[in-house]
């Protein structure tokens, strides 16, 4: 075995039938993440970058979907934003008292 995963039928088939999450549960999960970051803390601040892993725990498909949902979360007053750096992205704010409950 040369250390390769090797994908088969039912790997691409189990693919085709999943779908992306609404953009109400991307919303959900990016807030779920931001608590995380916090450590549950909630005066603590978090950051939101372009990585990879942010993608893949939201369930989106680019960077202009992060955007969107974290000025989605500011709109609804789920987290105030301290700082926003457009290239490269970078956001540092806080959830607020309505993103907790």
């Amino acid at each position: 075995m040369n250390g390769r995963a090797r994908l088969g039928r039912e790997f691409f088939e189990q693919v085709l039938e999943q779908s992306l999450p609404s953009p109400a549960e991307a919303t959900d999960n990016l807030l779920l993440e931001l608590v995380v970051q916090t450590d549950r803390r909630p005066g603590r601040a978090f950051s939101v970058r372009e990585e990879p892993r942010l993608l893949s725990v939201v369930g989106v498909v680019g960077y202009e979907d992060i955007h969107w949902l974290v000025n989605n979360l500011r709109l609804n007053a789920l987290v105030l934003i301290e700082s926003e750096g457009i290239q490269p992205y970078n956001v540092i704010g806080y959830v607020t008292g309505p993103g907790w409950t």
